[in-house]
């Protein structure tokens, strides 16, 4: 399954209503896009933040949620990823620990990894800062991730060479939130994308120009995970 879709089903347990509700929005979300491996939600390691899914062959892909501006947790923690400082945030500290377990849980299977915005910033930080779940993941793929132009992990030349061949950055052309991943560059391939407008597109776009909203808008479209499927 293209991981995009996983990234994009992780906003739903972020979403109203008791766990149980919140996991079965996930699934319901997922299995809409086309689930011919029968990736399951696995609820016991799957939170607001993280979300651990299960093939059918066992495989496991973990996907970390962007921010949500409603959650003050997450705002802090975009504001320590802009200065460069995810190693002294609770959130990011948090994820690791999260997806560590995760990991554990199932030491004989293949994982995968995946995160939009900060969700792929964590996901990034996540393998990179953590020997455990570095040279455990197979693949990693963040999508449109918030990158600072400060930041400055230290990684030794033949771990950077290792890490590398798993991640791609997905990042759509003109998104403001991962253009710094072209200045200070994160370690693994940086894929861009022409973004997609379609006529909702357009209609919408047209009707925020009128309203003088008309940047706005296609800042907040560019960073959307529609590009990427």
């Amino acid at each position: 399954m293209n991981p995009v879709y996983f990234s994009e089903a992780v906003y739903q347990m972020a979403s109203s209503g008791n766990k149980a509700k919140r996991v079965a929005r996930t699934q319901a979300h997922l299995d809409k896009v086309g689930n011919s491996e029968k990736w399951v939600v696995v609820p016991e390691h799957s939170n607001k933040d993280i979300v651990t899914f299960k093939s059918a062959d066992g495989r496991i892909h973990i996907a970390h949620r962007g921010t949500d501006i409603k959650r003050g947790k997450d705002l802090k923690a975009d504001m320590a990823l802009g200065a460069g400082k995810e190693g002294d945030n609770k959130k990011f500290k948090k994820r690791v620990r999260n997806t560590v377990k995760a990991f554990k849980a199932f030491p004989d299977s293949e994982v995968s990894m995946s995160g939009h915005s900060l969700g792929g910033s964590t996901a990034y930080y996540s393998v990179v800062s953590n020997k455990l779940i570095g040279d455990r993941v197979k693949r990693l793929d963040t999508f449109n991730l918030g990158r600072s132009p400060f930041q400055s992990l230290k990684i030794t030349d033949k771990r950077k060479k290792m890490l590398a061949a798993k991640i791609t950055h997905h990042r759509t052309k003109g998104d403001a939130v991962s253009a710094s991943a072209m200045i200070n560059k994160p370690v693994g391939r940086i894929k861009s994308y022409v973004p997609k407008c379609g006529k909702a597109c357009k209609v919408k776009s047209l009707a925020a120009k009128a309203a003088g909203f008309g940047m706005t808008y296609k800042a907040l479209h560019n960073h959307t995970l529609e590009h990427f499927k």
